[in-house]
């Protein structure tokens, strides 16, 4: 922490060191100050400057690198508040890979995926809920894929993996993970479900019924031939 103490003259300097470690962007944009010049190759600062304090600090905090866990969170957050409040309810989990938002269905999601070993990322809406639910969204998407890419863009595509999946999204270089990285997804993240998630519910498709799973706390053991929880 800095503390100023001798007023104008520590405001220079700290403007100094915080113009040194800020972005390219701000740093340019710094350049054309009136406030700001050189004297015998030294760069000085006025406490005038166009370039403030406060933005300085804001331009270094954003370009901090974020693990994926405040990475996700961070895009989760910008997705919740840049949508319409009929939109904004939904619910969010997140591991080490993958962001995934729900409205009531988890295997029907909007999933963002960092996948480092091709430097990608992916955004999507997902189709997870057995063969006859992503036959039937595949179908009712394919129907409007002009209408969506002529709003998203050409780079979205409708993809089917296998019986039980499939996916509309985009793919992106994957960028360095920081609060500007996440706003950039959240953005696009934004889009895909203001657009996406009115036709989810237009289709409705109901979900379909799956045998409940054990949890990891079961243990599972034959018996008479029949497979028993503990």
């Amino acid at each position: 922490m800095v503390v100023l103490a001798n007023g104008a003259d520590r405001v220079g300097k700290l403007c100094t060191v915080l113009y040194s470690a800020a972005i390219p962007e701000v740093r340019r944009a710094a350049e054309g100050s009136p406030a700001c010049r050189y004297t015998h190759g030294r760069r000085h600062c006025r406490a005038r400057a166009s370039i403030s304090l406060t933005q300085a600090q804001m331009s270094i905090r954003n370009s901090a690198s974020l693990n994926r866990r405040d990475f996700f969170a961070a895009v989760a957050a910008e997705v919740r508040t840049a949508l319409p409040a009929d939109l904004a309810g939904f619910r969010h989990r997140a591991n080490s890979m993958l962001l995934k938002i729900d409205y009531g269905n988890e295997r029907v999601h909007y999933e963002v995926w960092t996948d480092g070993a091709r430097g990608r990322v992916e955004i999507g809406l997902h189709f997870e809920d057995g063969p006859a639910s992503t036959l039937a969204y595949l179908a009712f998407f394919d129907a409007r894929i002009v209408e969506i890419k002529h709003a998203l863009g050409p780079e979205v595509e409708l993809e089917r993996w296998t019986a039980s999946w499939g996916h509309l999204f985009e793919s992106a270089p994957l960028g360095r993970l920081d609060r500007g990285f996440a706003r950039s997804v959240a953005g696009r993240l934004t889009a895909q479900i203001a657009l996406l998630q009115p036709m989810v519910e237009e289709a409705a498709i109901p979900a379909a019924e799956h045998e409940p799973q054990a949890t990891s706390r079961q243990r599972w053991r034959r018996k008479g031939g029949a497979a028993k929880a503990l």
